[in-house]
């Protein structure tokens, strides 16, 4: 588990300081894992606010991002002006040839936030180059608890209520399942369920 020490060294941290170390190694990891080779190209599923890809942007890679919401991508693109931004569904076949990115990235548990996740990791692995990386970052659900959805139900409220309106309408432990309406929830993973998925979709390490 690639974020597990971070997680457990931080037992007495408050929630939102736990995820914000959460976010801050998820970059970290990407940032010095991608590097800069003349003109890769970096394609990222569900960038929201382009929280990833500004991270990137000083590697002067070719950036790209695809997000569902206008206000999410017009915000990213206020971030990495550089960058190429499509507003669309990522659980459907993208307007890419195969083999067209160097690394595919997905963070945020942007996985878990969506029905069909395998969709979008067989959609990655087609759209990655033979030689590229994918990288794919989910919530564990070993960590779950109802004290950090309480929480970063209000975080979600104060922070992306603007974007979509939702209300949190169930917490199930035992599904790792967190569900705020009909069309926004959030599902934390078993590590063989990722490694399944992942086996599944056409990745092969």
């Amino acid at each position: 588990d690639l974020f597990k020490d971070t997680w457990e060294t931080m037992p007495s941290k408050s929630e939102g300081k736990r995820l914000e170390l959460f976010h801050r190694a998820e970059e970290k990891f990407i940032v010095s894992f991608i590097r800069s080779k003349g003109k890769s190209k970096v394609l990222d599923l569900g960038c929201g606010l382009g929280r990833i890809l500004s991270r990137l942007a000083e590697k002067k890679l070719n950036l790209h991002g695809i997000d569902f919401s206008q206000k999410m991508i017009d915000a990213a693109k206020k971030s990495v002006p550089d960058g190429v931004f499509l507003i669309c569904d990522i659980t459907g076949r993208l307007p890419y040839n195969d083999d067209s990115f160097d690394y595919v990235i997905c963070t945020g548990n942007t996985l878990g936030n969506i029905a069909d996740p395998f969709s979008v990791v067989k959609e990655a692995c087609r759209l990655l180059d033979k030689k590229g990386t994918a990288i794919f970052g989910v919530y564990n659900g070993e960590y779950l608890t109802f004290d950090f959805v309480s929480w970063y139900y209000d975080k979600l409220h104060s922070h992306y209520g603007p974007y979509f309106p939702f209300t949190l309408e169930q917490y199930d432990k035992k599904k790792n399942l967190v569900k705020y309406n009909e069309s926004l929830f959030s599902h934390w993973f078993e590590k063989n369920e990722v490694k399944d998925l992942m086996q599944k979709a056409g990745f092969s390490d």
